[in-house]
């Protein structure tokens, strides 16, 4: 629905969920209220977590902090390998903060590198993509595994050093 239709995210999100609560069983004056309840639960368990990410993500914008964190990366691994850089930035930037904040942060990061090494461009704004998604979609306190601890009942900690282990 979001990639064909052009749905916004979240009316996509709800009409799927209200498509699959009236195909499941129950009686059909409790469907509406099921895919409230859930949402509120879900919400309120992790929209402090949410909350402060916005804060930190500003914070970075603000200070420069992920300009110093893309250039210790290029420190440490060489201007030869700047997709790794780019790469071990987008993961540990996106840790703390979401996806688009970690994508809008380096890119213009990107840019300047691509200005001054003439690599491929694409494949640094690839390599910042891959980083930041692996870290958004297996590693607290991004929404979608914050969720899944909750759901699961596992501890956040476990949940942060299993996700990066497996990112």
């Amino acid at each position: 629905m979001i990639v064909v239709l052009r749905i916004n995210a979240f009316i996509a999100l709800v009409t799927a969920a209200l498509a699959v609560s009236l195909l499941a069983p129950g009686p059909m004056e409790q469907k509406v209220s099921r895919i409230a309840e859930a949402f509120g639960t879900t919400a309120g368990s992790i929209a402090i977590v949410i909350g402060m990410a916005a804060v930190v993500g500003q914070c970075m914008m603000a200070s420069g902090a992920a300009d110093r964190i893309v250039r210790a990366f290029v420190k440490a691994l060489g201007e030869k390998r700047s997709g790794a850089a780019l790469t071990g930035s987008g993961f540990a930037l996106s840790i703390p903060v979401f996806f688009d904040t970690v994508f809008f942060l380096l890119v213009p990061l990107a840019r300047s590198m691509f200005r001054r090494t003439g690599r491929n461009y694409l494949k640094s704004l690839m390599a910042i993509s891959s980083g930041a998604a692996i870290t958004h979609t297996l590693v607290p306190p991004t929404p979608g595994p914050m969720v899944i601890a909750d759901t699961l009942r596992v501890d956040i900690g476990v949940m942060i050093l299993m996700g990066i282990t497996v990112a």
